[in-house]
């Protein structure tokens, strides 16, 4: 998941909408984009946004004409909740307003978020999700991925052309790092929102046995502690995966049962190419997530493979998107399909 704020970006384009008249679609330049009312918003020009996930107070809602019968018009229960919805066939991402609206200067390059009001969603975690933490601060991996359409553009080039990059599948399911470090008492084991925190849960307490992440720890603990003598010279060492199957997310996968699928291993500061990361995760007995396409990049590469999704050989009849990294595994971003996006019942546990 991606960094969270209130920004104001700029109108990096505007597209007409195919099925209505009155509307059009406005693209940021964070790749982002929202279904607004017809030549209300032009090329160049600034905005507020607001992003996926965002919960607007009651007087913002209000002041945005977001305000209906004594609730906000967007999602959740409470009209409040920003969520990618299809407006006439087309997906809108983001809720937009023109800066003098809230008298905020356009030209303004600071976090809106709090001055606004404006909190990140968190969904209910799941029993299993949860437990018993311990700090580990300084030892535990942040890992986010961006937004291809931000970071890979005419102005920004993530990628170079004809380098190259490993293209797999974004599988949705629920972050899980595990691994340890000399200097830390204990192996570390972190869902996503845990390592932000700089905690792990705690190995020795016997009530976090039924936890999701410390359960693939215990079916791994052979792979990460194979042999002592493969890891002389080591002073840090993190295996990376997507725990699915069922009972993570509203994607369920065709798996009997929970499955941790690696996509980076990270051993001290060097991330494992891809060709030594497919070594390592055979000899340790690792699943992968699948791999889509290998080859040198350019700029249809992505795009092409993404018009090309029903034909891949999936686990799930609807996908959620792409990563797209670099061979070396230093790079990474994602691109997120529009009709995951605009999926009904979605869960986002993290």
């Amino acid at each position: 998941m991606s960094l969270f704020e209130v920004r104001i970006r700029t109108v990096a384009g505007i597209s007409e909408h195919d099925n209505a008249d009155a509307l059009e679609i406005a693209t940021l330049d964070d790749g982002s984009r929202s279904v607004v009312q017809k030549d209300l918003y032009q090329v160049g020009e600034r905005v507020v946004a607001f992003p996926e996930h965002a919960i607007l107070p009651d007087d913002l809602l209000q002041t945005l004409g977001l305000w209906k019968n004594g609730k906000g018009v967007l999602a959740g229960s409470k009209g409040n909740r920003v969520k990618p919805i299809r407006l006439r066939g087309e997906i809108s991402e983001t809720v937009l307003c023109k800066p003098i609206v809230l008298n905020v200067d356009a030209d303004c390059e600071e976090n809106l978020t709090a001055v606004l009001g404006v909190e990140k969603f968190q969904p209910k975690i799941p029993q299993i999700m949860n437990g018993k933490l311990r700090n580990a601060y300084g030892h535990t991996i942040h890992f986010d991925i961006e937004n291809y359409r931000k970071f890979q553009n005419d102005e920004v080039q993530t990628f170079k052309q004809d380098e190259p990059v490993v293209i797999t599948e974004k599988m949705h399911g629920t972050f899980c790092a595990m691994g340890w470090d000399r200097e830390y008492a204990g192996d570390i084991v972190s869902s996503k929102g845990v390592a932000d925190k700089g905690m792990c849960f705690d190995l020795e307490e016997s009530d976090n046995e039924r936890n999701l992440y410390v359960q693939a720890y215990r079916k791994h603990f052979d792979a990460i502690h194979r042999d002592e003598n493969d890891n002389i010279g080591i002073s840090s060492f993190h295996v990376l995966g997507e725990i699915v199957g069922p009972g993570i997310q509203d994607y369920h996968y065709d798996f009997d049962s929970r499955r941790f699928l690696v996509f980076d291993v990270k051993i001290d500061r060097r991330w494992l190419p891809q060709n030594e990361l497919e070594v390592f995760c055979s000899e340790r007995g690792f699943d992968m997530v699948p791999v889509v396409v290998q080859a040198e990049f350019r700029q249809e590469l992505v795009a092409t493979t993404v018009k090309r999704a029903a034909e891949w050989s999936t686990h799930h009849k609807q996908l959620e998107g792409v990563v797209v990294a670099s061979a070396d595994r230093t790079r990474r971003l994602k691109w997120v399909l529009d009709d995951f996006k605009g999926r009904k019942g979605g869960t986002e546990f993290q």
